[in-house]
């Protein structure tokens, strides 16, 4: 019967650990995902402007400003990649558009995700002190 209480006591103190655990696992990798996102139509968003300004040659334009820069590494093997593409383009700017908006709505479908998990976490403490509450201790 002791035995029994003591692997009861240690599955309450380890469970809880395992999952702030797998929340922040998950919360690093939704930040990752995000900046993943964000970098990407960060990027298709400046050649969207530059097309809406200058059409093909300015969209060239900004790719080899992009690439001739040693600021950002990703955004310039994106450029890199773009630019082999870009003249086989009929319509560049849907093209760009399209990619830019995939990219928005990446970054929106890993934000409600994130949002959502913290929302299910709450609810499990809410539910956790509630039963507890209602068995008579209120330790949490």
């Amino acid at each position: 019967m002791e035995n029994k209480f003591k692997k009861n006591a240690i599955a309450r103190l380890v469970l809880p650990f395992i999952l702030l655990f797998l929340m922040l696992y998950a919360n690093f990798y939704a930040v990752r995902r995000m900046e993943h996102y964000g970098v990407r139509a960060y990027f298709y968003q400046q050649l969207v402007v530059a097309y809406d300004i200058g059409k093909t040659p300015a969209v060239k334009q900004q790719i080899s400003k992009i690439i001739s820069e040693n600021k950002y590494p990703r955004q310039k093997a994106m450029a890199s990649e773009i630019e082999s593409k870009i003249a086989d383009m009929k319509d560049p700017g849907a093209v760009l558009n399209g990619l830019l908006e995939r990219e928005r709505e990446g970054l929106a479908r890993i934000k409600v995700m994130r949002e959502a998990a913290f929302v299910l976490l709450i609810l499990l403490i809410f539910v956790r002190v509630l039963f507890r509450r209602k068995s008579g201790s209120i330790n949490i």
